[in-house]
């Protein structure tokens, strides 16, 4: 039997998840430093096309622990997507990565208090230590820095 794999839903998200894909298997130092950049850029929220506010966009790197391997399931799963939900957000993508970092969840969230908290609390009830920045577009990048 065949597995499907889930593409992301827009050529911006797929182009994200690449690039965090590879920083996530690379030196865990540029990670961090990418990080540092985000936490600068936090109040900033994505642009659609036509130049609305939309939410933002978060990352959200994963490491499991030994006890929270015991506990994968697709349940646990559900969970997550619930969590997400009930915090007024929504799961856009959710990867698991060989190398430093196991996961990788691509989510939008009203901002960044909600972000903290989906973070703290997926940490507080999986075991899984949970990384959560804020990021932007490549383009919205280079209009804020250019």
């Amino acid at each position: 039997m065949r597995r499907r794999i889930r593409r992301p839903r827009n050529k911006a998200t797929f182009r994200l998840s690449q690039i965090l894909g590879a920083l996530a298997s690379s030196d865990p130092n540029i990670v961090t430093r990418q990080h540092l950049l985000a936490v600068n850029l936090y109040q900033t929220v994505r642009k659609s096309r036509k130049g609305e506010t939309t939410i933002p966009l978060f990352v959200m790197f994963g490491k499991y622990s030994g006890e929270s391997l015991k506990e994968i399931s697709a349940d646990r799963t559900t969970w997550v997507y619930n969590l997400v939900n009930e915090m007024g957000g929504e799961v856009k993508d959710m990867y698991a990565l060989p190398g430093e970092k196991d996961l990788l969840f691509i989510v939008d969230m009203p901002g960044v208090p909600e972000a903290m908290k989906v973070s703290a609390s997926l940490s507080r009830h999986t075991g899984i230590a949970f990384s959560t920045s804020p990021a932007i577009t490549v383009e919205d990048f280079d209009k804020l820095i250019g």
